[in-house]
C-alpha cells in the first residue's frame, strides 16, 4: 500500500512501504492549472466563438479541453471535448445570456474549470419603414426582432448621405425622428438593435426628405386648346422631376415632366383650369403644390346664314355653336355695333338697317379677357317696293307704251293744247324724258330685278314728286280714235 501526497500541477512519487522485493512503485497525476485568457472572439444570433491560452506549467502540451455551455434558468449544459484552444459554440437563441465553461485535462485529470458568461447576438428589426417626412425630417418605425420575449433591447439609430453616417443616437422605443435634414435629399438610415450590450445586424432603409416647392409658378401662353405653364426649381439640393396635374369639373389628369415648363393641350376652349405642380422625388416624396387658375381662349362662333328680316330693316343671323364658354358676343352688322350676353343661341337678330343694302356681319366671342373673332359674312336687305316695283314697272311699261302711241299719232292730227308740252316728251318722277329716250329708260328701270322701278315708286308714294304729275286729256278734245297698236 503507498501513501501518496500531491502537489497541483506536479506529479508527486514516494518512497514505497516494505514490500517484496518484486512489487512496482506507485505514481499520481496532478490536477491541472486552468486554461487562461478565456475570451469570446466573435459571437452572432446563433453562436459565440471562445478562445483561451493553454494552462500554466511544465507541460504545454498533451491538454484536451472541455467546453461546457449552460445559461439560466436551469438550462443544459452541453459539453464538447476537443483539443484546439478554440472553439465555435452554435446552436444559441439569439439575444440570450449563456455561461461558458473551459476545463484544462491531461492525464484522464480534469481542471475544475474557467468560467465566462456572453450574450448571443440579436436579431435584425422587423418591418423598419418611413413614417412621415417633410422637408428636414423623417421618422421611422419598426418592429422588435425576433427572439426571446424577455429580452431587453436598446436600438443604435445612424444616418447620413453617401455612406458616410454620423454619430448613432439611442432610443429605448420602436420608433425615431431623425432631424435637420436636407430637403428633397437622399439619407441611409441604419438600424442596429443591442442586448446584453451585444450589437445585432444592422437594418438599413432609404428614403428622400420632401423637396421644397416650386418657384414663381406662371401661366406662359393660352390657346383654345393649349395652356403653357413656366416655373423655377426650388430652392435646396437634390434633382428633382415634377408633377403637374390639371382640373376641370371631375375630370382631372396628371403628367410627370423633368423640366420646368409644361404645356398642357386637348383642353376644352372657353373652359376654366386648376393646375396643380409638385416637385418629386426618386422615391415619389412630393412637395406641397403650387396652383394657378388659367382658361383656354374660346373658339369663335360661325355664322352660318345670313337672311334679310320683313322690309329689309334688320337681318337674322343663323349661328354654329362651339364647344366651351362664352361671356359676351359682341356683333357688328355695318353701322350696327353691339353685344350679346352668353351662352351662344343658334340665331340671333340685328335691326335697325336700311333695306336694299348690302352689309357685313362678323361676330366676337368674349371669354376670360380672351377673344375669338368669326369670318366675315356679307349680308343683304331686300327692299320693301321690290314685288311692288315689279309690278308698277309692268304697268308703267304698258301705260308709257300707251301714251307713247298716243301722242305719235295724235301729233299727226291735231295740234298739241293751248299750252304745248315739249313734243314727244313722256313724264317721269325724275324729270321729263324725251320720247327718243324712252326705251332705253325702260330697259335701265327694269335691271336688277326691275329696281329702278322699284325706286321710282318709292318716290311717288312718299311723296318724293312734287310739280309732276301724269298728264290727263283735255276734256275737250273728246275720246281719241283708237287704230290698234
Amino acid at each position: 500500500m503507498c501513501v501518496l501526497g500531491r502537489r497541483q500541477g506536479q506529479r508527486v512519487s514516494l518512497a514505497p512501504t516494505p514490500r517484496p522485493r518484486f512489487s512496482p512503485p506507485c505514481s499520481y497525476f496532478s490536477v491541472p492549472n486552468e486554461v487562461r485568457e478565456l475570451r469570446m472572439e466573435a459571437r452572432s444570433n446563433s453562436s459565440v466563438s471562445l478562445n483561451w491560452t493553454v494552462p500554466d506549467g511544465p507541460q504545454t502540451s498533451n491538454y484536451t479541453y472541455w467546453v461546457s455551455c449552460s445559461w439560466p434558468g436551469g438550462g443544459g449544459p452541453i459539453q464538447k471535448r476537443i483539443e484546439q484552444t478554440e472553439y465555435e459554440v452554435g446552436g444559441l437563441d439569439a439575444a440570450t445570456l449563456y455561461n461558458f465553461t473551459v476545463q484544462a485535462e491531461r492525464n484522464n485529470v480534469t481542471s475544475s474549470g474557467q468560467s465566462i458568461q456572453g450574450a448571443t447576438a440579436p436579431n435584425k428589426v422587423r418591418e423598419l419603414r418611413m413614417e412621415a417626412r417633410s422637408n428636414s425630417s423623417v421618422s421611422l418605425r419598426w418592429t422588435v426582432p425576433d427572439g426571446p420575449p424577455a429580452a431587453h433591447y436598446i436600438y443604435e439609430v445612424s444616418w447620413g448621405r453617401k455612406g458616410v453616417l454620423g454619430e448613432p443616437a439611442s432610443t429605448k422605443d420602436e420608433w425615431f425622428t431623425a432631424s435637420p435634414l436636407e430637403p428633397g435629399t437622399q439619407y441611409e438610415f441604419r438600424v442596429v438593435s443591442t442586448s446584453y450590450g451585444v450589437p445585432g445586424p444592422a437594418q438599413t432603409l432609404y428614403t428622400f426628405t420632401v423637396p421644397n416647392e416650386v418657384r414663381n409658378l406662371t401661366v406662359s401662353s393660352q390657346t383654345n386648346n393649349s395652356i403653357s405653364l413656366g416655373w423655377a426649381e426650388p430652392e435646396g439640393s437634390g434633382q428633382h422631376s415634377y408633377n403637374v396635374s390639371w382640373l376641370s369639373g371631375e375630370s382631372e389628369r396628371d403628367v410627370l415632366t423633368n423640366g420646368t415648363h409644361f404645356t398642357a393641350d386637348s383642353l376644352t376652349p372657353g373652359t376654366w383650369y386648376k393646375f396643380l405642380v409638385r416637385s418629386e422625388t426618386e422615391d415619389k416624396a412630393q412637395s406641397p403644390a403650387r396652383a394657378v387658375n388659367a382658361s383656354t381662349a374660346p373658339d369663335p362662333v360661325t355664322i352660318v346664314s345670313c337672311a334679310s328680316t320683313a322690309g329689309g330693316y334688320g337681318v337674322l343671323l343663323s349661328l354654329a355653336c362651339p364647344e366651351g364658354n362664352l361671356e359676351v358676343l359682341e356683333f357688328e352688322v355695318g353701322h350696327r355695333r353691339g353685344t350679346w350676353p352668353g351662352p351662344c343661341d343658334g340665331s340671333r337678330t340685328v335691326g335697325d338697317l336700311q333695306p336694299a343694302r348690302t352689309y357685313k356681319a362678323v361676330l366676337r366671342s368674349l371669354w376670360a379677357g380672351m377673344d375669338a373673332t368669326s369670318a366675315p359674312v356679307t349680308c343683304y336687305t331686300e327692299s320693301g317696293g321690290v314685288i311692288a316695283g315689279a309690278v308698277i314697272g309692268i304697268l308703267l311699261l304698258g301705260l308709257l307704251g300707251g301714251l307713247l302711241v298716243f301722242y305719235l299719232r295724235r301729233s299727226k292730227r291735231t295740234k298739241l293744247l293751248e299750252e304745248p308740252q315739249t313734243p314727244h316728251a313722256v313724264f317721269s318722277s325724275l324729270g321729263d324724258i324725251p320720247a327718243e329716250s324712252l326705251a332705253a329708260h325702260i330697259q335701265k328701270n327694269q335691271k336688277d330685278s326691275n329696281y329702278g322701278f322699284a325706286e321710282e315708286y318709292q318716290v311717288w308714294g312718299g311723296g318724293g314728286v312734287t310739280g309732276h304729275t301724269i298728264p290727263q286729256p283735255r276734256a275737250e278734245l273728246g275720246p281719241l280714235p283708237f287704230h290698234g297698236v
